[in-house]
């Protein structure tokens, strides 16, 4: 018996010192405040170039922008909203070297950052910073795919994409044709909000073809960047798909069995009456008239119009050829796994760090830890509605967007007194 304890005690620290190999470093203060000092002088070197290409009255407006994107840019840095640990870096930072060195076009300043965000999704800013969400590694199958995406965000900065839609929207403020229409506006006695709308929209729809185009051509770049590199180029296509089927990230739906097994506790039964649900059957949505069209201002175009367009101007792409995924990658991929929930938790989206510990556990998978992140979800759940915040941290519920399962869900935690929150934080806290 003896050796049979000594056994579980290494197995379980083991476990422990495993996972232990996943947290991420926080104490970055000294990264953080390199990374600003470089922020500002690429900013600095920014203005100063475009100072010299664009009429005054233009660069006044743009510099205006661009000081206030910095400041607030460097606001989420000093909040911690980004990873600052050498192993997520690490490999970002070797995929753009590997850019650098196979492409001159790139810029050499160009630097990388890794979102706290566990969405699969990137970007690219105008001083030349690109920011890899942590979802990308999570979601995404290989240090090729990852390396698709940084392609296509480079090929933005080369294309000077974010400068251009900047120039567009200060423009149409600045052109004269759009300062009669406001004047015209304003004198109106009578429909005044509806024209107002109208303008508003004719500016929006503009500018969303702009970036639907801005799209097009940094795959395309992007696909020519990647093809000079070791990485394999027929994975560029491969990531446009995951990116399309992970745009939305939802976990299978859960079983109502889930929440009888996890919230039938000592001192607090299960009650039938949290699973209460409204009856959405009678909704008639025709009745709903959309006042903007979504498709005339969405920035990315739909996945597969953009795969149809690589395809036709790189027709190897029909071919397919994935890589298994090295070592260090299906490290990083664990270490974002186990850092979403507290990601989701960093930013606020409680209840949707509930929802993705219920379906862990369900799935049995690090049972005990998602537990402990349970506990801590649920507690900030108990104070937000302890001060009557919780709309800002729950979603309700829209049966046009959400899943079933996910509208019980949110009703389940709506059903919840504040004194039932409070016993399930502190039971899967101790």
């Amino acid at each position: 018996m003896r050796n049979f304890v000594i056994i579980l005690i290494f197995l379980f620290q083991n476990i422990i010192s495993a996972q232990e190999n996943f947290v991420i470093d926080t104490t970055d203060f000294v990264k953080r405040k390199s990374f600003l000092k470089e922020f500002d002088q690429s900013n600095l070197i920014l203005l100063k170039n475009l100072e010299t290409k664009n009429e005054r009255k233009i660069f006044k407006n743009l510099k205006k922008n661009l000081e206030e994107f910095k400041n607030e840019f460097s606001t989420q840095i000093n909040e911690k909203n980004f990873h600052f640990d050498e192993r997520l870096l690490g490999m970002a930072n070797e995929i753009l070297e590997e850019f650098k060195n196979k492409n001159p076009e790139v810029p050499k300043y160009t630097k990388i950052l890794v979102s706290k965000n566990p969405s699969v999704n990137a970007y690219c800013i105008p001083d030349g910073t690109f920011v890899i969400n942590i979802g990308l590694y999570y979601w995404l199958d290989n240090e090729d795919q990852v390396a698709s995406v940084i392609a296509h965000e480079i090929s933005h900065k080369i294309l000077e994409h974010p400068i251009k839609t900047q120039l567009k929207r200060i423009n149409d403020d600045l052109n004269e044709t759009n300062k009669k229409l406001v004047r015209e506006v304003k004198k109106q006695k009578y429909n005044k909000t509806e024209k107002a709308f109208d303008l508003f929209k004719k500016n929006l729809y503009a500018t969303g073809e702009l970036r639907r185009k801005h799209e097009y051509e940094a795959d395309s770049l992007g696909y020519l960047l990647l093809k000079r590199t070791k990485y394999n180029k027929l994975e560029f296509k491969e990531t446009l798909k995951l990116m399309e089927k992970y745009d939305t990230i939802q976990p299978k739906g859960l079983t109502n069995s889930i929440y009888k097994k996890m919230f039938d506790l000592p001192n607090l039964s299960f009650k039938e009456d949290w699973m209460k649900i409204e009856d959405f059957s009678s909704y008639d949505y025709s009745l709903l008239k959309e006042k903007i069209n979504k498709d005339s201002i969405a920035s990315h175009p739909e996945m597969d119009e953009r795969i149809k367009k690589l395809v036709e101007n790189f027709p190897e792409l029909n071919d397919s050829k994935s890589n298994k995924p090295s070592e260090e990658y299906i490290k990083i991929k664990e270490i974002a796994y186990y850092n979403i929930v507290p990601n989701l938790i960093f930013f606020e989206d409680y209840g949707y760090a509930i929802y993705l510990c219920l379906s862990r556990i369900e799935n049995e998978k690090d049972i005990e830890l998602h537990k402990k992140q349970l506990g801590e979800a649920f507690q900030k759940v108990y104070q937000a509605r302890k001060d009557y915040k919780l709309n800002r941290y729950l979603d309700r519920i829209d049966p046009k967007d959400q899943t079933e399962s996910y509208m019980q869900f949110l009703s389940f935690m709506w059903n919840l007194k504040l004194d039932e929150i409070k016993y399930i934080s502190e039971y899967y806290n101790k």
